[in-house]
């Protein structure tokens, strides 16, 4: 069983291509795992990387527009056949969110379920929480192994309630130690963002990259509250980030252009520098363990 590890399942900006998915990012610790949005075909790409879908513990919404959420029921439902024809009891799966999606939720997936004879002896038990109430109690939510923990941290999508997650693991690998990933979700970390990343001593960040940083690009980026290869590099930059990931590429760029973002962000970013790819697996021992 593979552990410690970062996969991309999605990378795509707004429209999925044949190359990238729309977001969706899986994070691995020792034991437990976190999904990071769920994009539409969220399930083709763990099904490709032959992924157990029963070792997800928690899922985290960053915001609720289309491109980060149409893979979420049917994931769920696949969660709930393949614990009743593993005959594993029920399952519990907490699902962190913007407020007023509870209801969607509960409403989509309990009243699809109401007529089901094995509803009793094998079910998924869901625990959804906003990530506005997390916020204000200023807390944290841990798998059921406490190998991993995920906390909500506000970013700026215009007046999409949007969020990016702390992703904490511990044990890591031979070394034993805790690494600290930041996912941005879409939108730009504030000021307020960033000094409060910085207490949190941030080890990667993973950030959207909408757009690159030329004239017309930063027009557009301004006018859609995302960020530019300029803004995430920044961004790692004041965090004193060890690796910056690039990913939610829009598709108006071609795999030519993708240089392009590398050599921008390192006129502001002087440590590693990736672009995510679909299916791309990151060993966090690599990064951790030096």
């Amino acid at each position: 069983m593979r552990k410690n590890f970062i996969a991309f399942l999605g990378t795509a900006a707004s429209i999925p291509t044949k190359k990238r998915f729309t977001s969706s990012l899986l994070i691995c610790g020792s034991k437990s795992c976190i999904l990071l949005d769920v994009g539409e075909g969220t399930q083709i790409r763990l099904d490709e990387l032959r992924f157990d879908i029963s070792r997800i513990e928690i899922i985290g919404i960053s915001h609720l527009h289309g491109d980060h959420i149409y893979g979420l029921f049917p994931l769920i439902e696949s969660l709930y056949m393949r614990t009743c024809s593993q005959g594993r009891g029920k399952k519990i799966l907490r699902i962190i969110c913007p407020k007023n999606f509870e209801n969607v939720i509960s409403s989509l997936l309990i009243g699809g379920r109401k007529n089901r004879r094995d509803a009793n002896e094998c079910d998924i038990e869901l625990e959804v929480v906003s990530a506005s109430e997390l916020l204000s109690n200023r807390l944290s939510i841990k798998s059921l192994s406490e190998d991993i923990s995920i906390m909500p941290i506000p970013v700026n999508h215009g007046d999409v309630e949007s969020y990016g997650y702390v992703v904490e693991l511990r044990d890591i690998g031979k070394c034993h130690n805790t690494i600290r990933i930041f996912y941005t979700g879409d939108g730009i970390c504030s000021n307020e963002c960033i000094n409060t990343l910085r207490n949190m001593s941030i080890d990667i960040l993973i950030s959207e990259a909408t757009f690159l940083d030329y004239y017309q690009d930063i027009k557009r980026a301004e006018k859609t509250f995302h960020s530019t290869v300029y803004n995430a590099a920044n961004t790692a930059r004041e965090l004193n980030a060890n690796l910056l990931i690039l990913t939610h590429i829009s598709s108006r760029y071609t795999t030519t252009m993708l240089g392009d973002f590398i050599s921008r962000a390192y006129r502001v970013f002087n440590k590693e520098i990736l672009i995510a790819e679909d299916l791309s697996v990151i060993p966090l021992e690599i990064y951790i363990c030096r």
